[in-house]
């Protein structure tokens, strides 16, 4: 167990800081490595139950085979360098931020889901542990008005409202993997905890207020929903780690549509640079919009959304593992805070496999337009989405209505048991 005043320690041998004096009162001094540098590239920054080790405690001290250091979650210290405590700088801890408390971002939400990434990268002996080697974290925030809980890892922001009642703001549902991932069977699919491989949040959130209902298991196997517990049962439910829990099922109340997919291949000739896109944005008074916007192609598995008669959005396909979807399989659209059908940004639909009485989730389709910042920055980053006409050809001019989702229109609110 790791606890908020704990140190973490890497000990071992140490070598010697060498030293050269020059003829004129000059003294060479070897510089080690930056910290930073020998502590993630070790073996310890490579195993999942180190990762609280670094994150939890406020303070740390650190032994390496040539100094020792502090850190703390303002400043960095190293032993090897000299100088006046009030000339330390606070910005000397940002080549830690993988392993400390992140001040940046407007919200808790965005920070955790960056602690979960990071942690998705990390290996660990036993299946059994993913879920215990990060429920520090997990578990970290947490204040009056608003506080992190999780369903078998997938976090989920709520705000308690001064008459007592409890509304979801966020839940962790919109990730990918961009690689096959190994299924972990002791966990449910819908968690990133059911899948061995690095895991990347879409999106800033999935606003939970936009689905019908959101409905978990506690202990007991009894259903509760998450929109409509107050700040005592939801205490309650903490308590008993009813919301901690490793229930298997999901019940999630929104827009199911049928999914249709096809293979492309992106000749050069056909990759347009840009494409401009008119759109009627909400925001505005739904008033018409123009823009263009750089696009970035991968060929593969794409699915096909039909907007209008003459306009069809295709949408890269990130699968969880090596299974491939089904002919006319279904999806649950992930609402966005523009609404279940607005294509402003992004939208995402989560791919079913049927098994049995329930469903499987097996894959998430992303229909982007916008190039992420990340992408920007030249990192890697999903691609955006193709617009086509009736022969498939590349448009790079598109005009999208109000009325132009042929597939959403075709939709229906079900509730959807994940598994």
């Amino acid at each position: 167990m790791v606890f908020r005043e704990s140190v973490t320690a890497i000990a071992n041998h140490r070598e010697p800081q060498r030293q050269l004096d020059i003829p004129g009162g000059t003294r060479l001094v070897q510089i080690f490595p930056h910290m930073s540098h020998t502590m993630l590239n070790s073996t310890w920054a490579t195993r999942g139950w180190t990762f609280q080790e670094g994150f939890l405690p406020r303070r740390r001290l650190i032994f390496t085979d040539q100094q020792v250091a502090f850190l703390c979650n303002e400043m960095y210290c190293a032993e090897s360098v000299r100088q006046p405590l009030q000339t330390v700088s606070y910005t000397g801890n940002r080549p830690f931020l993988a392993m400390i408390p992140s001040a940046t971002g407007s919200s808790i939400f965005p920070p955790i889901l960056e602690q979960i990434a990071t942690y998705s990268t990390r290996l660990l002996s036993y299946d059994s542990d993913a879920l215990n080697a990060i429920l520090g974290s997990l578990t970290s925030s947490y204040n009056d008005r608003a506080s992190i809980s999780h369903l078998c890892g997938v976090p989920v922001l709520t705000w308690f409202s001064r008459d007592g009642s409890r509304h979801i703001q966020h839940i962790g549902l919109e990730w990918r993997h961009d690689n096959p991932a190994r299924r972990r069977q002791a966990f449910p699919s819908w968690s990133w905890v059911g899948w061995e491989g690095p895991v990347n949040f879409i999106g800033e959130s999935t606003p939970g207020h936009e689905f019908e209902d959101i409905q978990a298991q506690d202990d007991q196997g009894h259903l509760f929903s998450l929109q409509r517990c107050s700040v005592a049962e939801m205490r309650s439910h903490e308590s008993g780690r009813s919301m901690n829990s490793t229930g298997t099922y999901l019940y999630l109340t929104g827009t199911v549509v049928e999914l249709k997919f096809a293979t492309f291949d992106w000749d050069v000739t056909d990759v347009k640079p840009t494409t401009e896109l008119r759109y009627f944005s909400h925001v505005k008074g739904w008033r018409e919009e123009s823009e263009v916007i750089e696009t970035y192609r991968k060929s593969g598995l794409h699915c096909v959304f039909t907007l209008s008669n003459n306009i069809t959005a295709l949408a890269p396909v990130f699968l969880d593992g090596s299974q491939l979807p089904e002919a006319n399989c279904l999806g649950l659209v992930l609402p966005g805070w523009d609404g279940p059908g607005e294509f402003w940004g992004h939208q995402s639909v989560i791919i079913l496999n049927q098994r049995d009485d329930f469903y499987e989730r097996i894959g998430i389709v992303v229909a982007r337009h916008e190039i992420p910042t990340s992408r920007r920055r030249g990192s890697s980053g999903p691609a955006t989405t193709t617009y086509v006409d009736g022969a498939h050809n590349v448009l790079d001019k598109v005009t999208i209505r109000e009325e132009d989702h042929v597939w959403l229109n075709k939709g229906e609110v079900r509730t959807i048991k994940l598994g």
